[in-house]
């Protein structure tokens, strides 16, 4: 759910750390629920970023990631619970199953 979306799947830059961000998205950031019930995997594009950093120190860089990316213009991609990341991976995946040229694609 926080790579494979229409917005991450095709996303690259040659620049290692705006790759990084354009190829993940994180879900749930607000909610104390999507952290525990994804054990702080709801933080994608700060987890790739910080690999190192446990992921209880996360939720301080997330608003600090994410204001960096709109000083610079980077796509933050990020939905609101669990339930939407997951919708957004189903209609990816589903669209990914389409045959090109098809009268569906």
């Amino acid at each position: 759910v926080n790579h494979l979306t229409d917005n991450t799947s095709h996303a690259s830059s040659p620049n290692f750390l705006k790759h990084q961000v354009l190829t993940s998205q994180d879900f749930g950031n607000n909610h104390w629920f999507a952290r525990w019930f994804s054990g702080g995997l709801n933080t994608q594009i700060e987890h790739h970023l910080f690999p190192t950093v446990n992921h209880c120190h996360i939720p301080d860089l997330q608003p600090k990631v994410k204001a960096i990316c709109e000083k610079h213009g980077v796509q933050y991609n990020e939905v609101e619970t669990y339930s939407q990341a997951f919708k957004n991976h189903l209609a990816h995946t589903k669209k990914m199953g389409i045959r090109p040229f098809s009268d569906d694609h």
